[in-house]
């Protein structure tokens, strides 16, 4: 065992915060309405509900309890990019 923790000596880079803009229900309907039809739903419940695109399309019908009114983010969705690789 070490006495101590060796990266408590380090220091942390700082990070810039930025204001969090929210949109108003005008601002959200007129984005509803810039997206196709069948986006609509998708868009609303993202906005109203504070969900992340990768939260919103990763439901599913089992994680909807309408009845409820409740929703279960259970998995979400990410792209993951391949390392750019160059030929020489």
């Amino acid at each position: 065992m070490i006495p101590s923790n060796p990266a408590a000596r380090v220091k942390t880079p700082s990070t810039e915060r930025r204001a969090i803009r929210i949109l108003s229900v005008e601002e959200v309907e007129a984005l509803a309405d810039a997206f196709e039809p069948r986006y609509r739903a998708m868009v609303l419940l993202g906005a109203y509900a504070g969900l992340r695109f990768g939260e919103v399309s990763a439901l599913r019908v089992a994680h909807l309890r309408l009845l409820e009114r409740r929703i279960e983010v259970a998995e979400g969705i990410s792209e993951v990019k391949a390392p750019c690789t160059s030929a020489r």
